[in-house]
């Protein structure tokens, strides 16, 4: 849910292929999680496991380029909005 925040705020100001290549990245990685757990005995728990994972190295991903590739995507502490 964070990533789809953070891509569509990515988005709306012209970043639109950089969400689309996390996007690709997490399906492909969740694809493989999936078999890896499937072959394994996970079951319903380890595709869960794996969607969990393959969205969370997603948002990783968005937010280390949001503050190391782009100096306008800075984030602050929520202590210096207020």
């Amino acid at each position: 849910m964070l990533y789809n925040m953070l891509g569509a705020v990515m988005r709306s100001f012209g970043e639109t292929k950089m969400p689309l290549y996390a996007l690709v990245v997490s399906y492909i990685i969740n694809s493989v999680l999936n078999i890896v757990f499937i072959i394994n005995g996970g079951g319903v728990i380890g595709i869960a496991a794996s969607t969990i994972i393959a969205q969370a190295i997603s948002l990783a991903y968005i937010c280390w380029f949001n503050s190391e590739k782009n100096s306008r995507w800075q984030f602050q502490s929520v202590v210096s909005l207020f």
